[in-house]
């Protein structure tokens, strides 16, 4: 018997129409997120890091989840929106210290019908 709580929840990645339009349409394959404590509770398995934050880091050895949700703005049941496969993960320290999430097979979902049934 599975159990809800065990496996791990798809996160949303809420953007703007102008993105949404680019992933959609495949000219965006890089997402950029603030290095945070929410991120990285809902993309990794582990603390990916020790205490140097200097260098850049792959992190893609730590996810937990493979998949994603690109919705734009904040719509009503997150309908339509956009599902992406995570490539990889990076630690980006220059700037603002960003995730860099790799994406690509990118597909949308207009329904609910046409959701697939597994969670990863």
């Amino acid at each position: 018997m599975k159990y809800a709580f065990l496996t791990p929840v798809r996160p949303y990645l809420h953007c703007a129409e102008t993105l949404y339009d680019q992933i959609k349409k495949g000219k965006k394959t890089i997402e950029y997120r603030k290095m945070t404590r929410y991120w990285i509770k809902r993309l990794c398995s582990r603390v990916p890091w020790k205490t140097d934050h200097r260098r850049s880091r792959d992190m893609t050895s730590t996810l937990k989840v493979h998949h994603v949700w690109f919705v734009e703005g904040y719509p009503k049941n997150s309908l339509p929106r956009l599902e992406a496969e995570i490539i990889s993960l990076r630690y980006n320290p220059y700037g603002l210290g960003q995730l860099e999430i790799h994406f690509a097979n990118v597909k949308e979902v207009t329904c609910l019908g046409m959701l697939r049934s597994d969670v990863s």
